[in-house]
């Protein structure tokens, strides 16, 4: 019943139905009662003519006695006739009895309230039903001559009649409106079906066919051109335009999966790890390469780790900052870390990250991973390779000012030693000289040491010291270009713990370029050293040429350099700033155009050794 009912033919019908019950209804009201009102009136016209006959003399009083003259004359059976004074005292009835008597007794409660409350009225009818059970009317009428009232005529009829004949009219108009109801429903309900649901029934044939995945299926039988043909052409775009859809989705889907297999393919072939991260930090994907670094495979890094697995215990707050960061949008270019393979041992590695979506919306990471261990390694080299190069050009130096002269007091000492007619004293100078001979030897192996690899470990140093043995070098240098050295040396500086080797190629670089800074007529070159807070300041200033602004904020890029290319490589300043970065430190340079340069150099004053990378910091 209830699938009967959500069928559309048949509430269309049952709406119908509604619509003309409604309609009818409202119809039957209306014309029942112009019926009624027309009966009503009919009698009411009929009881009210023997009073206007009396009134004008045209029926005696006396025809009361005899009902069959009143029934006659109004066409109704009379049931009771009185005619009374203008008190109500009845002197002419079909009853000798009731003449003389009171019309009072022989009123119902509602004829009583007519006669008494609408005696003004020419006419008064009332319609009711007697104990008995029958319909009766009674009529009250004036009996006037002129404009005097000289009583009243009642008359009391059987209305069983007229409420048959009501009763009929409604019975004849609910008999016709049910028939014309039902033979509407059943032609609007034939026509509806034979319209309407065959082509539903076809629609829903195709869809049924589309949802278990058959597209090419169409809506054939579009019928009259109405609504229900309207549809279906409707359905049938929709399916052409579902159909083509994903056909378009399907190439999509599979270009996409294309460029996917070759994305992968080219990841894989990178010489550095790609990777990306969730907002979480976990892996979403990496390359062969990354695995390679690792040392895990795919399978466990989307499994089981996030970013910090991956890093050294002192990396990984800062990683989880600068993830925040990245995400938000707020940090860009690269970050150095120490990675942590699944072996246990460490290495350096450089990351460069965009966010995926946007800073109000992350997705999440995505970026490389480059493996420092070679170009670190490369750096060394490039490091060894420029301070072989500054071991040249002071070669000559160092064999002028300490081979030849050197050889040469030693053995003249040792000849004078020999004398049978030194003194003591003369002796004991003699031994001093050899002594010092032996301390120049020793600067001599110091150079040596110098020329070496470094060992990358860091050693409480002198800065002063250190400066004292770059100074070493360069008398002759100094004599040449007529320079004066001035320094102004703090005398109570803590040790600060440096690769010393490397600072000392700093320094020698930086007075190098000092040196060919000056003019021919001379100049100065000012050394001085001094403690601030935790750092120890080294400043290196000449009254050379200067920098020019052009210059200044690529002096220390590798390769750049102001001087004919004969006479530098553009290394020197490179490699100070690589030395003093990885001690976390600082170098600038402040210089003034035929005024000269003044480079300046904080080291971190660090209590205890400690091995250093050759990584940087991130």
């Amino acid at each position: 019943m209830k699938q009967l009912l959500s069928q559309v033919p048949v509430k269309i019908c049952i709406s119908i139905l509604l619509i003309e019950t409604l309609l009818l209804s409202l119809m039957g009201v209306f014309y029942v009662r112009g019926f009624f009102r027309e009966i009503d009136q009919r009698v009411e016209e009929k009881l009210a003519l023997p009073g206007t006959l009396m009134s004008q003399r045209a029926l005696n009083y006396d025809s009361v006695e005899d009902h069959q003259i009143i029934a006659e004359l109004i066409q109704e059976e009379v049931l009771a006739a009185f005619v009374t004074n203008r008190q109500g005292k009845i002197f002419y009835a079909a009853e000798e009895r009731v003449v003389g008597t009171s019309i009072e007794r022989y009123l119902s409660p509602g004829e009583h309230h007519l006669l008494i409350i609408d005696s003004d009225a020419e006419n008064r009818q009332i319609t009711f039903r007697e104990e008995r059970g029958g319909h009766v009317r009674s009529s009250v009428s004036q009996i006037r001559n002129r404009d005097s009232l000289l009583g009243f005529l009642y008359i009391k009829i059987n209305a069983a009649d007229t409420e048959t004949e009501k009763r009929n009219i409604v019975l004849l108009f609910v008999t016709g409106s049910l028939l014309t109801i039902v033979l509407t429903t059943l032609f609007e309900a034939v026509y509806i079906y034979r319209l309407v649901v065959p082509r539903i029934r076809h629609i829903s044939t195709v869809l049924d066919d589309v949802t278990a995945g058959d597209l090419s299926t169409r809506v054939t039988h579009p019928g009259p051109e109405d609504e229900i043909c309207t549809l279906m052409v409707l359905i049938n775009g929709m399916l052409d335009t579902v159909s083509k859809t994903i056909d378009d989705l399907t190439t999509t889907q599979l270009a996409l999966q294309e460029s996917e297999e070759r994305f992968r393919k080219l990841s894989d072939l990178l010489p550095e790890g790609v990777f990306e991260l969730d907002i979480h930090g976990s892996f979403t994907y990496v390359n062969d390469h990354f695995c390679t670094v690792t040392g895990y495979d795919r399978d466990t890094i989307y499994r089981e780790m996030s970013i910090s697995d991956l890093l050294a215990a002192e990396d990984i707050e800062r990683s989880y900052d600068n993830f925040r960061e990245r995400l938000a949008g707020r940090l860009t270019g690269v970050s150095e870390y120490v990675a942590r393979r699944k072996d246990g041992t460490t290495l350096p590695i450089m990351v460069n990250t965009v966010a995926i979506g946007t800073p109000d919306n992350p997705k999440g990471l995505r970026g490389i991973v480059v493996d420092l261990t070679e170009k670190n390694h490369l750096q060394q080299q490039l490091w060894q390779t420029q301070k072989m190069e500054t071991i040249g050009r002071i070669s000559s130096s160092i064999a002028h000012e300490f081979g030849n002269p050197l050889v040469g007091i030693h053995w003249l000492l040792e000849d004078l030693q020999k004398l049978p007619s030194l003194d003591d004293q003369n002796r004991q100078l003699i031994e001093i000289g050899l002594k010092e001979c032996e301390k120049m030897k020793q600067h001599l192996s110091n150079f040596q040491a110098f020329a070496k690899p470094s060992s990358s470990r860091k050693t409480p140093c002198s800065i002063n010291q250190i400066l004292d043995d770059s100074l070493l070098f360069y008398n002759k240098r100094f004599a040449d270009k007529k320079a004066t050295v001035i320094k102004n040396c703090s005398t109570d500086l803590p040790n600060v713990t440096v690769i010393k080797d490397q600072i000392h190629q700093v320094f020698v670089n930086i007075l190098m370029n000092a040196i060919d800074s000056l003019p021919e007529t001379g100049g100065t070159i000012t050394i001085s050293t001094a403690l601030h807070d935790d750092s120890v300041i080294v400043k290196i200033a000449d009254t050379g040429r200067g920098i020019p602004e052009e210059d200044r904020e690529h002096i220390f890029e590798p390769f750049f350099s102001t001087k004919p290319e004969i006479e530098g490589t553009g290394l020197g300043l490179y490699v100070s700033y690589l030395i003093i970065q990885n001690h976390k430190g600082e170098i600038r340079v402040d210089s003034t155009v035929g005024k000269g340069s003044t480079f300046t150099i904080k080291l971190l004053i660090e209590t205890s050794p400690q091995p250093t990378s050759l990584h940087g910091q991130a």
